[in-house]
């Protein structure tokens, strides 16, 4: 009889231990899970803007377009750390604007009234798990603009207590020359004369020094760099990479006023991106009234702008259209 009773008790003690270690394995999963939060990533943004040089005083530039994107579980964000990836470079912006590209809602500005000057506060905004915001950063230069900065982002406040890790962060858009950068020349390479026999001297009038002919233009209201060719097509420089590659400097630069670079022969033509069935407007206004539809195929000149707002020639007469579902053709 003892012997039965102590072979019972060997058999529950190992399913009591089976038992305790399956559970023990349950509660380990499920503390491991519930330690896994949100993520919230940055990334920039395919179609943000390239980096160039700004003339003095330009007002509403395209600097930065940055994708948020959540994952793990949603995200619950109610402000952003404005930042430069230079040691105080936000003091050459006058003003910054940040605007939710969903709807080209204006979320906030730079300078502030927060107690922290560089963080943009604004209502909730939830990036739900495995989706994206993009935002896009429009700056104005200070008067005493100098250097070269990239703008972004160096972080985030949130709305709940349980914070989301952070990848990618901080993160910044592309280089923009400021007015008082100057940019490093290319060097010219010397060329070692080739040593002739000295011919005898005879008087020789001295030829009327003509300065070359300047073949780099740039609008007055248009910071893009147009190079003329010789077969007389204008080319813009795209970037300030090509620029200094191709050896240009800017006091070559010649700056000329809308209509003198028409009769060069250069136009501005615009169409819509992908996708995008674009109202025109009577006025820069989205509450004017809808003269048109500028649709993929089709292409207008540009021949004005005010703020976030380009008039084109809509077919003989004056039209207007939201600059970012534009681009140049």
């Amino acid at each position: 009889m003892v012997g039965i009773i102590s072979a019972i008790l060997n058999i529950m003690t190992k399913y009591l231990l089976v038992f305790l270690l399956v559970v023990g394995g349950l509660m380990s999963s499920m503390y491991a899970k519930a330690q896994d939060g949100p993520v919230l990533s940055a990334s920039l943004d395919s179609q943000a803007p390239m980096g160039r040089s700004l003339e003095t005083g330009a007002q509403s530039v395209d600097v930065a377009r940055i994708t948020l994107s959540a994952s793990g579980g949603d995200v619950f964000l109610n402000g952003i750390y404005l930042a430069t990836d230079v040691a105080g470079g936000l003091v050459n912006f006058s003003n910054i604007y940040l605007y939710d590209t969903y709807n080209s809602s204006l979320l906030s500005t730079y300078p502030n009234q927060s107690e922290n000057p560089n963080l943009i506060k604004f209502g909730n905004v939830t990036i739900g798990n495995g989706k994206s915001k993009t935002y896009l950063i429009r700056a104005s230069l200070a008067s005493s603009a100098a250097g070269t900065v990239r703008v972004g982002f160096s972080g985030f406040t949130f709305s709940t207590q349980a914070l989301p890790a952070l990848d990618g962060v901080p993160i910044y858009g592309n280089a923009f020359v400021l007015p008082g950068a100057t940019p490093t020349p290319v060097p010219t390479p010397t060329i070692s004369p080739t040593v002739a026999p000295t011919p005898t001297p005879s008087p020789v009038s001295t030829p009327e020094a003509f300065p070359a002919p300047v073949k780099l233009y740039r609008k007055v209201s248009d910071p893009k760099v147009y190079v003329l060719a010789s077969d007389g097509t204008l080319t813009w420089v795209k970037t300030l990479e090509e620029f200094i590659s191709a050896g240009y400097k800017w006091a070559d630069v010649a700056v000329i006023s809308g209509s003198e670079f028409a009769r060069l022969g250069g136009k501005d033509m615009l169409g819509v991106k992908g996708g995008v069935v674009l109202n025109v407007r009577k006025s820069a206004s989205i509450s004017a009234n809808i003269v048109g539809k500028m649709r993929l195929s089709d292409s207008y000149e540009k021949i004005g702008e005010s703020g976030i707002w380009f008039k084109i020639d809509f077919n003989g007469r004056d039209g207007w259209v939201h600059s970012n579902y534009t681009t140049v053709k």
